[in-house]
């Protein structure tokens, strides 16, 4: 923990905070860091919190987290003897399910407890996420296939209004293959441009507005990495293809008279 002495002074201030290393390291371009000074984080109506240092967790699951005073954010909502979630560090793990047992079991609150394993509680994050991203990987299915058709239609009308190009191309010895290959050369270049020009906005807008997924109490950061941006112009590259691949085909069947008489 940095500097020495500061989980001292996040115990002598009310609105002391100590942020994760991931935390400061991810938001340093949106706040001043200062050991020792206020912030306040406009994100969380304003919240003003008391820098006592920044700590390294073993846990990779809780570097980009801020751990601050349970009363004194239930004070500032206005939710005082209410808690959302306690962490309990318990210092025998094979004794765990007997710690969740017991405060299962504590009465005089004002709310049920429910205390389950962090390992649990990680185990259902991780769940919940995959289920997002198998929901999400239907949605991409489905919106690759309709910007597939798109790309077709849109090739394919090119092609109609272009027979006498087509013929004109034909007459000076261009040939079927050659024909195909122009076809589909600007189905590629059109899908190539809108996929780039898509996916470079995504990294962009994904990297200033530092995105998170909170779930049961995890913070999940959100980041395209380069492998991720260069799998999304790839794909556009596929799909601008396959979207180019019929007309292509029916474009380079086209012989010389039949392409003239339609262009007329």
């Amino acid at each position: 923990m940095e500097p020495p002495g500061a989980w001292e002074e996040f115990l002598s201030k009310k609105n002391a905070a100590l942020l994760g290393c991931d935390f400061v390291t991810a938001f340093d371009d949106k706040y001043i860091w200062e050991v020792g000074k206020e912030f306040v984080m406009a994100d969380f109506n304003d919240l003003s919190l008391h820098m006592a240092g920044v700590f390294t967790p073993s846990d990779p699951t809780y570097k980009s987290v801020i751990l601050t005073g349970r009363i004194f954010l239930q004070e500032v909502e206005e939710r005082r003897g209410v808690a959302n979630q306690v962490f309990v560090k318990v210092d025998d793990r094979v004794n765990t399910k007997t710690a969740v047992t017991a405060i299962n079991n504590m009465q005089g609150y004002p709310k049920d407890i429910r205390a389950e394993p962090a390992q649990m509680a990680l185990d259902q994050a991780i769940d919940d996420l995959n289920d997002m991203l198998r929901y999400a990987g239907y949605v991409i299915l489905f919106t690759s296939l309709v910007i597939l058709l798109c790309i077709a239609n849109t090739i394919s009308m090119s092609v109609r209004d272009r027979f006498q190009e087509i013929g004109t191309l034909r007459s000076i010895g261009f040939g079927k293959p050659r024909i195909m290959s122009l076809v589909i050369a600007e189905s590629v270049l059109l899908s190539l441009l809108g996929g780039t020009v898509g996916c470079l906005a995504a990294f962009i807008l994904v990297n200033i507005t530092n995105q998170d997924f909170v779930m049961r109490g995890y913070t999940i950061p959100v980041a395209v990495r380069p492998v991720l941006l260069a799998t999304g112009i790839g794909a556009s590259l596929v799909v601008g293809f396959v979207g180019g691949l019929i007309p292509a085909l029916g474009a380079s069947r086209l012989d010389i008279v039949e392409s003239l008489k339609r262009a007329d």
